[in-house]
This record gives C-alpha cells, sequence and structure tokens, in this order.
C-alpha cells in the first residue's frame, strides 16, 4: 500500500479500529450474518461493543467528548471498518456527518443538549435524514412548533437511532433560505420508522420513515444557512474501497493456494494479470479518495467535482474488484461459504444510495457547465 504520510492520531487510529475489527467486530458479524431469523439483538449488542470504545464520536470535537477527526481520519477509520461490514462503516460515516453538521452549523447551546451525552455512560446513535435537495418532506410551522410530512425511503441508522436529525429545506423567515437542523427523538408519534428488505447491508439498520405531521418543539430546531454538502460521499468512497480491498485480497490468497492444469492460479498470465490490474486500480482509487479528503481538510477553497470524481472512481473501480475477484473463485465464488455475495451487495446498496454511477457523472457533468 502506497505511503500517505498519515499524522500520529491517524496511524493510532487505524491501528487500533483495525485491531478491533479484526478481533471483536468480524466474529460478531458473522454471528449476526447466520443468524437470519433473530437479528434483532444481535446487531444492537455489536452496535453497543462499537460505541462504548468511541469509534462513533470521533468527528465529535474534543470539548464535546470526541477526538476532533478531520474528515480523511474519517476515510481511513471508515477504510477499516468496511473491511469487515460496510454496513457497519455506512452507519457510522451517517453519525459523523450528524455530529459534524450539528457542530458546525448550530449554536454551542444547541448541538450541547446532544452532544454532551452522546460519548457518555449511555451512548447513543444520531441518524441522519437529509432532505436538503430531495425536498420531499414539507415543512409547517404553527407558533413554538414545527410540522412535518412525507417519506425519507432509506434512512441509515434509523432503526437503533436515539435521535433523528432532519436536514429540510425551509424559509423559516419567510425570506431567507436554508437547512432547517430539527432534532426529533426516536421513537416519536407521527414518526413511524418500517423496515425495508435491501439486498445488503443488513447491518446498517436502514429504514423508512413516514412523517405524518410529526411535530417538533420550536426549541429543537436550528435555522442554518448551509448549501448542499458533497463532501460527505468521501467517507462512503473510502468504505466502498475497504470492502473492494479485503474482497482482492481473498481472491489474491485463492489464487496462491489453489492449483489448475499443473500450476498454481496466479502462475497463469491471464488470471495473474487481472489481478495485477486490480490492485493498481484499487491503488489510484484509494489514493484519489485520500487526497480528496486531505485537500478538502486544509484547502481555503475545493471544487466540489473532485469529490464527486472520486466517489465515481471508488464506485466504479470497488465494483469491478469485487466482480472479478468473485470470478476468481469460479463457481465456490457464489456460494454461502465465502462473504462475497455479502460484499457485493453491499457495495451495490452504497453505490445507489447516493445515486447510480450515472446520475453521479451527470452531477459531475453539471458542475463542470457551471464553471466550477
Amino acid at each position: 500500500m502506497i505511503n500517505h504520510d498519515f499524522t500520529d492520531l491517524q496511524r493510532e487510529l487505524q491501528a487500533f479500529t483495525k485491531q478491533f475489527a479484526e478481533t471483536e467486530l468480524r466474529p460478531a458479524v458473522e454471528k449476526c450474518v447466520a443468524m437470519s431469523g433473530a437479528r434483532k439483538a444481535e446487531p444492537e449488542t455489536l452496535l453497543n461493543s462499537v460505541m462504548e470504545i468511541g469509534l462513533h464520536t470521533i468527528s465529535v470535537p474534543e470539548q464535546n467528548g470526541g477526538v476532533g477527526a478531520d474528515r480523511a481520519t474519517e476515510c481511513i477509520v471508515a477504510e477499516e471498518l468496511a473491511r469487515v461490514d460496510l454496513g457497519i462503516a455506512s452507519l457510522l460515516e451517517q453519525m459523523w456527518q450528524s455530529t459534524r453538521l450539528l457542530c458546525a452549523h448550530s449554536p454551542e447551546t444547541f448541538h450541547e443538549r446532544y452532544l454532551s451525552e452522546v460519548s457518555g455512560v449511555d451512548p447513543y446513535m444520531i441518524a441522519l435524514v437529509d432532505d436538503s435537495l430531495r425536498g420531499s418532506i414539507a415543512v409547517e410551522r404553527n407558533g413554538d412548533v414545527y410540522s412535518l410530512s412525507g417519506t425519507a425511503p432509506a434512512v441509515v441508522g434509523a432503526e437503533f437511532a436515539r435521535y433523528l436529525l432532519v436536514v429540510t429545506q425551509h424559509k423559516d423567515d419567510g425570506v431567507s433560505p436554508g437547512r432547517l437542523l430539527m432534532m426529533i427523538p426516536s421513537p416519536s408519534i407521527g414518526a413511524n420508522i418500517t423496515p425495508i428488505p435491501y439486498i445488503g447491508q443488513s447491518l446498517s439498520g436502514r429504514m423508512a420513515i413516514e412523517f405524518d405531521h410529526c411535530v417538533v418543539p420550536a426549541e429543537n430546531v436550528h435555522n442554518a444557512p448551509i448549501g448542499p454538502n458533497h463532501a460527505t460521499m468521501l467517507v462512503g468512497a473510502a468504505a466502498m474501497v475497504g470492502t473492494a480491498q479485503v474482497a482482492f485480497d481473498l481472491a489474491l490468497d485463492y489464487a496462491r493456494l489453489r492449483r489448475q492444469g499443473g500450476d498454481l492460479l496466479i502462475n497463469h498470465q491471464a488470471l495473474g494479470n487481472v489481478l495485477a490490474s486490480l490492485l493498481a486500480n484499487l491503488e489510484a482509487a484509494r489514493s484519489l479518495v485520500w487526497r480528496s479528503a486531505r485537500d478538502l481538510d486544509h484547502a481555503t477553497e475545493t471544487d466540489p467535482a473532485h469529490q464527486m470524481a472520486a466517489r465515481l472512481v471508488a464506485s466504479e473501480v470497488s465494483l469491478e474488484v469485487v466482480t472479478r475477484s468473485i470470478e476468481v473463485f469460479g463457481g465456490y465464488g457464489i456460494m454461502r461459504d465465502l462473504p462475497l455475495g455479502r460484499y457485493l451487495g453491499d457495495l451495490v446498496v452504497a453505490i445507489n444510495s447516493d445515486g447510480s454511477v450515472t446520475s453521479q457523472i451527470d452531477h459531475i457533468r453539471r458542475h463542470l457547465a457551471e464553471g466550477f
């Protein structure tokens, strides 16, 4: 792997996450996946172990109980988690995004009410319901309360969250456009959460939420003049690379052990060249994601098209790596004995949750047309 000159904190968190993921998270994930019937209790136990060591709060500032990790650090941690389960990485990615939004775009008196307890003796998750671009949730204000109606079709972590952070479009004062940050306890009357039978990421807690005149007190709402945030896609891109990496590692190990035609698979030029090409593309995707994240953390001005491009490349490369890794195993690759089928389903869900590859390309085209 290319040396990316990590900081001491990044190296420490990477090593810590890697050890936790392999020694504690992987056995728990495999147990959850094997339990097709009663899956409710086990994922919650698994999530509690993640929260106990504080991985859900790394983006929270130090004064609020976190470590103040930047996006590059989030990418590093997400990749290590995704080597075990992409759903868990997606769950924490949304938590980091929620706490980052609260800290960056609300006064301390507002976010301190929630973040002071998020890493305490009774830690909890916040699920992000970002409707700022879709506009499918209608908001009405009546005096000191707001009312929400509409549907959020796929909310990561909704199954486990104690609060929903709803981000909506609204002209709070009738003049100034912006985003409303609304903290809603879960469960709440008028916020109906229902499961969705996705083909992957069974441990991400993805649920549909139907808001039916859900009432939110004005004290739980903050009007923030923020625009679309394309930077959030980088952490998800890093997680996809992590899942692709573990699939590649399995294929490479198999090619080094399996004999066919009197020689190891890795020594067959056609297959060996495929693996070499996959490794090159994987390293290129990882480097692009991490460079984009580092630029975002330190540059005074960034181009949204660069973050979109990193997400696009990570999506395409990761899907190719996992698909070709399955082919290395032949018929064995599609059997349940191997986790490769789960990796593929998890990736398909991740890629299409933030728009298909075609829509990602179209986003880049529009930014180029607008002169970014």
